[in-house]
């Protein structure tokens, strides 16, 4: 992450009404690369009746393999593809990715400009207006983006909102 996100976006939201949330096991929402086939051996505690070995052709548990759908915390790609899915994300939510630093987003409509940050699952969402700051956070809710509230506090720099807005690393 670039410096300036955690620079600009919580000077913004010292200012400006700001929410910020967790989007809880982000790499695992990705779904895997199409052209590449992951198998998995059955782990210890999972049961594989004599149907399903018979069904599958296999003559016990260890012959039989799990094809992966969906990207893992492992995989050396998981940041990747979790970066493209929530660039996509906000790309379809009307955000536009700074030119100096992938981690910030912006978003312009004819009252508000709406910012977000976002640092691997921590996102910060701020607006000139409360009503945008709703939007912009609710246009992150497909990532499953569970709402922290009224930020206080993103990546170690305190935000306290007052009549004299300030912030304060810690």
């Amino acid at each position: 992450m670039d410096t300036s996100t955690v620079k600009v976006t919580p000077g913004f939201a010292a200012t400006w009404p700001a929410k910020h949330g967790d989007i809880p096991n982000a790499y695992v929402k990705a779904d895997k690369e199409n052209d590449l086939e992951i198998l998995l051996h059955v782990s210890s505690g999972m049961d594989i009746n004599d149907e399903l070995q018979k069904k599958l052709g296999a003559t016990n548990a260890n012959k039989v393999a799990l094809d992966l759908k969906k990207s893992l915390y492992g995989l050396k790609q998981a940041g990747r593809l979790w970066n493209q899915l929530l660039h996509a994300s906000l790309s379809d939510a009307g955000f536009t990715q700074c030119i100096s630093d992938i981690c910030l987003y912006f978003k312009r409509n004819e009252k508000d400009l709406t910012a977000a940050g976002v640092y691997v699952n921590i996102s910060l969402v701020t607006a000139t207006g409360a009503a945008a700051v709703e939007r912009g956070f609710i246009s992150i809710a497909l990532l499953s983006n569970k709402n922290l509230g009224s930020v206080s506090k993103f990546l170690g720099t305190r935000v306290m909102a007052r009549d004299v807005h300030t912030y304060a690393p810690d």
